[in-house]
Formats: structure tokens, C-alpha cells, sequence
């Protein structure tokens, strides 16, 4: 059986306090680690879950230093808990029911931060991170992901941001031919006036017509006309989805603004990376070595599209 390694790839806004080569930055992040590291348990960072009682406590940060492509990154593998698991148990030779303050932990939640520096004209540094997910076949893709950017967000003070819009066109443009454009229309409608029984105790309602259209094998320039074609065929929102060869997936959502008559627009850019792996390299997931390799090949391939 086939499983598959998701690395999405996230980028932070640039840091507050710019500076001119990426040591600095690496220890800008250890500092952080080693600070986090000397905080007593009950003051710890803890993850609320939105209107539950299941809580994730970021127990410990472990990193190593590794090079990539001529530039040293930190690996980050993280030590989280959950409390407030009210039905779950444990069984080995018998049943052991968790209460809420049980703890049910994780020991290897791992990401890459990948340093980037770019100059202005003027020789001015900006400095921003890549974080590479490691999203393993065992884990819950949106819970890694949320522990990952909490730690980002909350411990290191840093702003997540997707890719930025900024060079959608020209990579579009190397892409030669676009796997796929998935274009859905849909028009919402609020009824406000229809007669309803219990009215009163109805709190929104909407009816949505959709159309979707789907497109393979189209040459980069005859897709970025279809992208940046503004009709919306009588629909007020237009999502256009676009996935590339090279994994990266590409948002761009036109929406009617019923105050103004325009269409508003947003872009946004998916980079998510997939890596096959079979059932004996499940045994190995979270070896450093393999971790480090499956996001080496991951990391060459960002950076030729940067």
C-alpha cells in the first residue's frame, strides 16, 4: 500500500528587525528555542480548540541545524500534549479510559525554517521564513498544521502569510502547459421576505446556484487570459483554482460588491508537496535522516520556482 508525506509550505511577512545574513537570523530563532526551553511547564503555550474542552499544551522544542543548498536551516521537531479528551481509551491487554486531565502526546510534530533574504535597490535587507510542514501519513493534517503555526505565531512572534501573489504570472508562464483550471460561479441570495413558519427563531437562509467548469492541458498563455477574464457569467462570486505541474496551487476568487457594482480580488498561492512512501518506510517516518532527505528534495524544488 502507497501512502503520501504532505509538505505545505507556508511564508512568514517580513521580520520587524531586519538584518543582513542568514547566521542572524538562525539566531534570532535559537534564541527563541533556548528561551522557550527555560519556561516552567504551567506557562507553557496552550492551544485552545474553538468551543471544546480538548486543550494542546506545546510541552518542548527540540531543533537541529542543517544546510540546504549552501544555506543552514533549523529543524524544528516539537513535543505538544492534549488534555480534555472526555471519550477516549487505551487498550494493551485491557481498556484504560483517559480523563480530562490525562495527557495523550506527540514527540515528533517536525518543520523545516528555511531562511530567505532579499535586498532593495537601495541594499536594504528583508527577511522572511519558509516553513516546510512535515504532514507524515500518521498525523492529522490540519492538527500538525495548527501546532506548527502556533508555535510560529505565539512562541517566535512571527506572521504566517500563503505564498505571496507577487510572481504568479511568470511562474504560470514557465509552467509551458497547466495541468488543470477548475473555474466554479455560484450566486448567493439572502431571502429575507419569503413567508417561513418559525421565522422568528431563523437565523440565515440561503439558496446557491452553482456552475463549474473544468479545464486540462492548457497552454500558460491561453490560461492566464481565462484567469484574468473577469466575466462572471451572471454569477456574483468566480473561484478559479489552478494547479500546476510543480505542485503549487494557485486561488483566485472574484467577487461582486453589491454596494459598489465591482469585482473585488484576491489571489491566494498553495504550496503543498507530496512524497510517496510505502508501508516499510512507516517504520521510519521520523528517523532525522529520512526527515532531512524528504525535505531536501522538497526544498530543491521551492527553490527553483523563488
Amino acid at each position: 500500500m502507497s501512502y503520501k508525506i504532505k509538505i505545505p509550505v507556508f511564508i512568514t511577512a517580513p521580520l520587524a528587525e531586519p538584518v543582513n545574513n542568514y547566521e542572524s537570523m538562525i539566531k534570532q530563532l535559537q534564541s527563541r528555542i533556548d528561551g522557550y526551553g527555560n519556561i516552567n511547564l504551567e506557562d507553557k503555550c496552550v492551544i485552545s480548540y474553538r468551543k471544546k474542552s480538548k486543550k494542546k499544551t506545546i510541552k518542548h522544542l527540540h531543533y537541529d541545524i542543517y544546510t540546504f543548498s549552501g544555506v543552514q536551516a533549523v529543524m524544528l521537531r516539537i513535543e505538544e500534549f492534549k488534555t480534555g479528551l472526555l471519550d477516549l481509551y487505551v487498550e494493551h491487554d485491557e481498556a484504560l479510559n483517559l480523563d480530562a486531565n490525562d495527557k495523550l502526546g506527540s514527540n515528533y510534530n517536525y518543520a523545516l525554517f528555511y531562511p530567505l533574504i532579499n535586498f532593495d535597490r537601495t541594499g536594504k535587507p528583508s527577511n522572511r521564513w519558509a516553513i516546510f510542514i512535515y504532514d507524515d501519513p500518521g498525523k492529522d493534517d490540519t492538527d500538525v498544521i495548527n501546532t506548527i503555526k502556533s508555535v510560529a505565531i505565539k512562541i517566535f512572534d512571527l506572521k504566517i502569510k500563503q505564498i505571496q501573489r507577487e510572481g504568479a504570472k511568470e511562474n504560470i508562464l514557465r509552467q509551458g502547459i497547466i495541468e488543470q483550471i477548475k473555474i466554479t460561479y455560484a450566486t448567493k441570495q439572502n431571502i429575507n421576505n419569503e413567508d417561513i413558519e418559525f421565522k422568528d427563531y431563523l437565523v440565515s437562509l440561503k439558496e446557491q446556484d452553482n456552475r463549474v467548469e473544468v479545464y486540462e492541458g492548457l497552454p500558460s498563455k491561453d490560461a492566464l487570459t481565462l484567469i484574468h477574464n473577469r466575466n462572471t457569467r451572471g454569477f456574483n462570486i468566480k473561484k478559479i483554482f489552478v494547479k500546476l505541474n510543480n505542485h503549487q496551487k494557485y486561488k483566485y476568487v472574484y467577487e461582486s460588491n453589491e454596494q459598489k457594482d465591482l469585482i473585488l480580488t484576491a489571489l491566494l498561492e498553495d504550496n503543498c508537496y507530496e512524497i510517496s512512501v510505502d508501508e516499510n518506510d512507516l517504520l521510519h517516518l521520523y528517523d532525522p535522516i529520512n526527515v532531512q532527505s524528504y525535505l531536501s528534495s522538497v526544498i530543491n524544488q521551492f527553490i527553483a520556482n523563488e
